[in-house]
């Protein structure tokens, strides 16, 4: 049955695509809330041709439109790129290491000693961060590894990844029910960590939470977090961290 998806950064529609069977299917994501860019004179005309094309039989020539297109988004807007697939040819997964020691992120893993930190459950949390010196984009799908430890037999983790300007101020945009979202939102009940290595990639986990597994507090365990969507942003030159 032939597919036209229509996902945002902040919702779960590109899974639903990335699983469907279908040979004919097309897949737009795009940003802003969850209604308006939706019902938006190009979205309604867009969608009316693919209607037109496979329930009317109308030659309007949908099968050269492509079959993927995203909107790349930067702080100061955003703009249309188009792809046959998704994930876009030519992406290649990208590793960042966090230190614990120096609260930084980088491509490269620390040379330096092991180290950890802790924080209060209904505290800040803990944040790391790398300025970027040139141009970069990151489009496509998250994940974060984390060891952690409770003083409790379970945790819930809440994973941000959020794009701060030289002021230090978080760099928003609009989500599809939230006018101020960050890149991306990930979170995972430590005792659900479980996942199944053959519905998973390096950077998205699938958890099937069939068991609770509890923590012994102390002891460290290896946690893998899948964020809900995956993201798209153009970070300018020095402005900050993702």
């Amino acid at each position: 049955m032939p597919l036209l998806a229509v996902a945002n950064w902040t919702d779960w529609s590109t899974e639903g695509y990335r699983a469907a069977a279908s040979k004919q299917k097309w897949l737009r994501i795009q940003t802003g809330d969850h209604l308006t860019p939706f019902y938006s004179d190009e979205s309604l005309a867009l969608q009316k041709r693919f209607f037109d094309h496979f329930l009317k039989g109308v030659n309007n020539g949908w099968e050269k439109e492509p079959r993927v297109a995203v909107q790349v988004r930067r702080p100061d807007g955003t703009t249309w790129r188009s792809a046959s697939a998704w994930p876009l040819p030519g992406t290649r997964a990208e590793r960042w290491y966090l230190n614990a020691a120096t609260g930084s992120m980088s491509p490269a893993p620390s040379t330096a000693a092991p180290a950890e930190k802790s924080y209060a459950g209904q505290g800040d949390g803990l944040t790391f961060s790398a300025p970027f010196e040139e141009e970069t984009e990151f489009t496509g799908s998250i994940g974060v590894r984390l060891w952690g430890s409770s003083s409790t037999s379970d945790m819930d983790i809440f994973a941000a990844v959020r794009l701060i300007d030289p002021q230090g101020r978080d760099v928003t945009f609009m989500g599809n029910s939230d006018p101020n979202v960050p890149l991306g939102l990930g979170y995972l009940r430590v005792s659900h960590r479980a996942f199944d290595p053959a519905r998973s990639t390096e950077y998205s986990p699938f958890h099937p939470h069939l068991a609770s597994e509890p923590m012994t507090p102390g002891q460290l365990y290896p946690v893998d977090v899948g964020f809900t969507e995956p993201t798209s942003i153009v970070i300018p030159r020095a402005i900050g961290s993702p």
